[in-house]
């Protein structure tokens, strides 16, 4: 992702941040600004560079060392058949 002539308070904040970028972007027509044609979410700013003229990013959907593992936790009620009543 490129973005020509990004401004210094937009460069600041993203230098003044540890954390990941959400970053959300709305379609739409020149003819229509205001009508949103697709939303695309869920997706962050990696690997950021900033300079005078423009700035630059990787685009990451999701990453697999986040996942949370394990992704459920065995309980009574997710699995029924470990507390068999004993005869």
């Amino acid at each position: 992702m490129r973005f020509a002539a990004p401004s210094r308070q937009a460069a600041d904040e993203v230098e003044a941040t540890a954390e990941d970028i959400r970053v959300q972007w709305d379609v739409v027509l020149a003819s229509a600004p205001d009508t949103v044609l697709q939303k695309y979410r869920g997706f962050f700013a990696r690997q950021i560079e900033i300079d005078q003229i423009e700035a630059r990013a990787r685009l990451v959907q999701f990453e697999f060392g986040k996942e949370p593992y394990p992704p459920r936790t065995v309980t009574k009620q997710r699995f029924p058949g470990l507390w068999r009543a004993q005869s």
